[in-house]
């Protein structure tokens, strides 16, 4: 960030939905910062999975992590895969957005279970996957949502229309929640910090995301069971003791529990 305030331009910053949330609240206390910040820019996002996560998945397909020379969790089509290319540069690895993201989406840390941000909601503009066209045996273009959250999105994805760097068809507010399922896990949000609350945890504030109402329209059960299991997690993880986060992803022993879903 120091980097956008030096800057002798306006930057674009781009960043998960915590992060936007993040250099939005600073550039309202830091001026120059403020000043500098020509777009903001995110995409829906379900979590971020530890480093140990990946190390884990590259352990499962038998890859030495010496003999790597890329890896790309996406791209190269729609959805993509977990594609790595050797050093040789003649092998190459691939698996697919299912198996693999199916696999290290387990590794979520338990701060992203309980973020509401997962659709980068003070962003100008954010983008995310239209699951709802989804087929594991397709790679082709596919298509992405658009989301425009204030005023200058609007002017700035409105400019890329008209110079034709993007084609774009309106949709409404129920295709969004149907080709985003995981929009729904976020009403489970209240319930994991209720949990951390029974337990004593210092928990974060989330004002205006309406979080206590989309609670109490979940079912009894699915409330006690959400509860419930937070309390289960801090309790048989030990997550109540104060501890070193930062841990060394080449001893699994070191890892915390914390960065694992069972």
């Amino acid at each position: 960030l120091d980097l956008i305030e030096k800057g002798e331009g306006l930057s674009v910053f781009i960043g998960k939905p915590c992060d936007a949330a993040t250099v939005c609240q600073l550039a309202t206390e830091k001026v120059e910062l403020g000043e500098k910040l020509g777009v903001v820019l995110s995409f829906f996002c379900a979590g971020t999975p530890s480093t140990r996560a990946t190390l884990d998945l590259l352990d499962s397909m038998d890859i030495p992590r010496e003999e790597i020379d890329t890896l790309r969790y996406r791209g190269e089509g729609w959805p993509g895969g977990f594609k790595v290319r050797y050093r040789n540069r003649e092998k190459e690895k691939f698996m697919t957005y299912k198996d693999s993201w199916g696999t290290i989406n387990r590794y979520r840390p338990l701060r992203c279970t309980i973020c509401p941000h997962g659709l980068g909601r003070v962003a100008d503009l954010s983008c995310g996957d239209a699951w709802n066209d989804y087929d594991d045996t397709r790679q082709d273009e596919g298509q992405s949502i658009v989301l425009v959250r204030t005023e200058r999105g609007r002017r700035i994805l409105h400019g890329a229309i008209e110079a034709g760097y993007v084609t774009l068809s309106r949709i409404t507010p129920q295709q969004v929640v149907d080709a985003q399922p995981l929009l729904q896990r976020r009403r489970d949000v209240f319930a994991r910090i209720l949990g951390m609350k029974l337990c004593l945890l210092p928990t974060p504030s989330f004002p205006n995301f309406s979080l206590l109402r989309s609670w109490k329209n979940l079912p009894l059960k699915r409330k006690l069971r959400i509860t419930s299991g937070t309390v289960r997690r801090v309790l048989t993880r030990g997550l109540w003791k104060r501890k070193q986060y930062f841990t060394d992803p080449e001893d699994p022993s070191l890892m915390d529990p914390a960065l694992r879903e069972d």
